[in-house]
């Protein structure tokens, strides 16, 4: 393989993937409306599954779980006081805390900035 083949291929994968990314966009948008429809008809019907010979569709109640942004800090202490460390996702915002060390603003201790190499591609 040659750099001029390598760059070809990032040419070729980058419109596949917007190609997929579009398809999947107008997928996901139908699945929405059908999800819709059917717990519409779940509800009007007073049932809470639907088949045929190829598939099965339920119906079921669950939650979304989130939070009052107001409450933030005192979700935090009570994940830190009780121990239940897994409600809280432990994971850095990369934007806010690279802006903070290009600005010179303050970094809370504990958090690293681990170089790495990171390849761009940009089509013409």
């Amino acid at each position: 393989m040659t750099i001029g083949d390598a760059l070809a291929r990032f040419r070729i994968l980058s419109d596949t993937i917007d190609d997929l990314n579009a398809k999947l966009k107008t997928i996901n948008a139908e699945w929405d409306g059908l999800e819709k429809f059917i717990v519409e008809q779940a509800e009007a019907q007073g049932i809470n599954s639907f088949s045929n010979d190829s598939v099965t569709v339920g119906v079921a109640s669950a939650f979304r779980v989130g939070y009052d942004p107001a409450e933030w800090e005192g979700i935090v202490r009570w994940a830190v006081e009780s121990g239940n460390f897994a409600a809280i996702q432990r994971r850095l915002g990369d934007k806010c805390l690279l802006d903070l060390l290009d600005s010179g603003g303050e970094i809370p201790k504990g958090v690293r900035f681990d170089p790495i190499k990171k390849v761009s591609v940009r089509r013409k």
